[in-house]
């Protein structure tokens, strides 16, 4: 048996590809069939032997990355306003508020990059599918 990587449950988005075929398919799992070996995506009865890729679907559930970026990008904005409308000061950046704001973009594009994107189904990636 493969190692878990993704686990499913009925209403998740799946997005696939079948053997033989280069579309990339996707939707909302509507059943669960465990005695055919298939799934019914939207309308569709999948057989889950013709999926040869799944794309993750942790990437959508990850809110972290993009938080991250933002927040990186608006740091200096927000210190600048600060230093120059606020508390009336000369145009200037920081070096550590420059610092800081390249290691939170830094660390959400790591967390963008670094993660799996898709999974050829074959003796060591299975999918798993809950009721």
């Amino acid at each position: 048996m493969g190692k878990t990587k993704e686990v499913f449950y009925p209403g998740d988005w799946f997005v696939f590809k079948l053997k033989d075929d280069d579309a990339i398919y996707q939707g909302t799992i509507g059943s669960l069939d465990v005695e055919n070996n298939s799934i019914l995506i939207e309308t569709a009865i999948i057989d889950l032997a013709n999926v040869t890729v799944v794309y993750s679907q942790k990437e959508r559930k990850d809110r972290y990355s993009d938080k991250l970026i933002t927040a990186g990008l608006l740091f200096p904005i927000i210190d600048h306003f600060n230093n120059s409308v606020i508390m009336d000061n000369e145009f200037s950046w920081n070096q550590g508020v420059l610092i800081a704001s390249g290691a939170l973009v830094a660390s959400g594009l790591a967390i963008k990059i670094l993660r799996r994107k898709k999974y050829r189904m074959s003796g060591r990636f299975r999918l798993m599918f809950r009721l």
